[in-house]
């Protein structure tokens, strides 16, 4: 047996001790920690030592050997199995007795309860009128009972909640995540050593419990697991965004509403890849070089709407030679800056005598002689206005916006319309093309690979709403086909108007 020291700090007891024996301890010292929970056995020489509650649930053998008034102990013990008080017959068995004794002319009065399975031992004046105001007596006491057994109810449904979220996280077998990871890994050719394998099987297991989950809404957005599902949500953002933009909404442009006859007429529809002012979708690769994609899409569009001619422009020549303007290659840019070096430079070489490399050059290689096109100025949208964005779409061509991609709907779009209440409309990280807008239901990619796990839909097409076309640079195996459908008229949603400027030839 361990025997503590008067006038010691209790927490000094270690661990490991199973029997105690206790002194007339200072009151001041003990702390809530004061016995350990390896104590199965405790003598206490008095009450007065011990402030409530701090006995542990495991002692199965306690003994009190003096008592006065002042006493209050009130505690929960699960595997008491007897309990000796002074002038008190044993109690064993687990068997509820109630005895009374008197100490100078104070009645006081003690008794072991069961409860739900729990044992409760109550000391307190005792009133002749009833036993069960031992535990009326101290409302304290009463209290720390109480809350022991709301605790034991609580823990129990923690543990049956706990239980349901793992059976929900769990939402395929290994099997099933490692079949869908192979087949996803042949699909885009993907190559890892072991160590990495382990850390992309991981993620890609996240990403496919997110894109099911979200397919299992009543949602027009579909997700899918393009080739981005093996990067958290930070990699992708790292990797992939590039366009640092906080957007003051209500800005004024510089844009003009045109009053004359588009070459669309009076359709609801305007689509520029079905007059030729779309190049093919490029790919950025891992390099925040967005900005310099949707640059030359909107140059690309204007030029051929004036000239008839598509010619495919370089966005190395601006990576490489715009920081002057404030571009940062691959750390990041604006479409503004790359239309302000294009002007300054009186012009931009072709993609075929600058090609792209995905870095950010540490030369400028503009070379006049190769330049595909220029522009004399570019006008600005007013900041959030949707009707402004369409106007200049429909009669412009092709407008260059900034928009919130940050999110994993983003990161992991399929086809159908695009929304998320989550994003913003003044936060813009990344710089994109619309061709064109519409309503009803896209004309979708809405291919699904044989043998996949995870659940697609095709959005039904009571459920459309207004889309606008958007032209990505993360290649066609993102999106549908390298495109996207972002909610139209829905609150700016993602900003797809807080941003917005075209060039002029």
């Amino acid at each position: 047996m361990y025997i503590h020291k008067n006038g010691g700090i209790m927490r000094e007891i270690p661990f490991g001790v199973e029997e105690l024996k206790l002194g007339y301890t200072d009151r001041n010292k003990v702390g809530d920690d004061t016995i350990p929970s390896s104590v199965r056995v405790l003598d206490i020489n008095s009450l007065v030592c011990l402030r409530s509650p701090i006995i542990p649930e495991s002692i199965e053998h306690l003994t009190v050997r003096s008592l006065n008034p002042s006493d209050r102990l009130c505690s929960c013990f699960t595997s008491l199995r007897s309990v000796s008080l002074p002038s008190a017959s044993q109690i064993t068995n687990r068997i509820v007795t109630t005895t009374k004794f008197n100490l100078e002319s104070e009645a006081i009065q003690y008794t072991l309860r069961k409860l739900d399975d729990q044992y409760f031992i109550g000391f307190g004046p005792h009133h002749e009128s009833s036993i069960e105001h031992s535990f009326e007596s101290s409302f304290r006491c009463f209290s720390i009972i109480f809350l022991k057994i709301m605790n034991r109810y609580i823990n129990i449904l923690l543990l049956i909640f706990g239980l349901i979220a793992i059976s929900n996280a769990l939402l395929f077998s290994e099997e099933q995540y490692k079949n869908e990871f192979e087949n996803w890994i042949d699909r885009f050719e993907k190559k890892y050593d072991v160590s990495e394998f382990k850390k992309r099987f991981s993620i890609f297991k996240s990403n496919m419990d997110f894109v099911h989950s979200w397919n299992s809404k009543n949602s027009q957005t579909v997700l899918g697991l393009n080739h981005l599902a093996d990067l958290t949500n930070l990699e992708y953002r790292q990797f992939y965004l590039g366009t640092h933009k906080k957007a003051v909404l209500g800005t004024p442009g510089n844009h003009e509403v045109s009053n004359l006859q588009s070459v669309f007429g009076d359709s609801a529809t305007v689509d520029w890849r079905q007059k030729g002012a779309v190049s093919p979708i490029k790919d950025q690769g891992q390099c925040g070089s967005c900005w310099s994609f949707s640059t030359t899409g909107s140059v690309e569009g204007a030029h051929q709407i004036k000239s008839g001619n598509m010619v495919e422009l370089s966005e190395q020549n601006l990576v490489d030679c715009s920081t002057s303007e404030g571009n940062m290659g691959c750390n990041g840019g604006l479409m503004d800056y790359a239309f302000e070096y294009i002007i300054t430079n009186n012009g931009i070489d072709t993609e075929s005598s600058y090609p792209y490399t995905a870095s950010s050059g540490t030369t400028c290689k503009y070379n006049k002689a190769n330049s595909g096109a220029t522009i004399s100025s570019y006008k600005n949208i007013t900041a959030g206005s949707e009707s402004d964005l369409a106007d200049a779409v429909k009669n412009a061509g092709p407008v260059s916006v900034a928009i919130d991609a940050s999110h994993n709907s983003f990161q992991l779009y399929s086809h159908g319309i695009y929304y998320d209440a989550s994003c913003s409309s003044v936060n813009l990280d990344h710089g994109v093309l619309v061709v064109g807008y519409g309503s009803g239901t896209p004309d979708s990619d809405s291919r699904v690979h044989k043998g996949s796990q995870v659940r697609v839909k095709v959005p039904k097409t009571d459920d459309t709403k207004n889309y606008w076309i958007v032209k990505n640079s993360w290649g066609t195996s993102w999106g549908d086909k390298g495109f996207i459908y972002m909610s139209k008229d829905r609150d700016n949603n993602c900003g797809i108007a807080s941003c917005a400027s075209y060039p002029i030839v």
